[in-house]
């Protein structure tokens, strides 16, 4: 069973309430639920939020595998510094 309260309006803009209660003849009314539109929208947000934690994790992994060759093309050690090696070479190159 389901119970609906309908509120009665006296204008096409729903401002001006009716005073007092109305009485009305029976009213049916017919509900239909799309379980399938319900599940198939739940599965794509669902879709969507692992998609977007995937390509997270992918370029992650691909940050993790290839941190040696950025360190050694860039010469960043991680601390803030130059490695020691590069600084030499760049005084090298300077003294040229």
């Amino acid at each position: 069973m389901v119970r609906a309260e309908v509120e009665f309006f006296k204008d096409e803009e729903c401002t001006l309430r009716a005073k007092g209660p109305q009485n009305s003849a029976r009213m049916e009314v017919k509900v239909s639920v799309s379980r399938i539109k319900e599940l198939l929208d739940t599965v794509w947000h669902k879709f969507k939020d692992f998609w977007g934690i995937l390509v997270t994790l992918i370029f992650a992994a691909l940050l993790f595998v290839i941190r040696k060759y950025i360190k050694k093309k860039t010469g960043y050690g991680g601390n803030g510094e130059l490695e020691s090696g590069t600084e030499t070479e760049a005084e090298d190159s300077q003294e040229e």
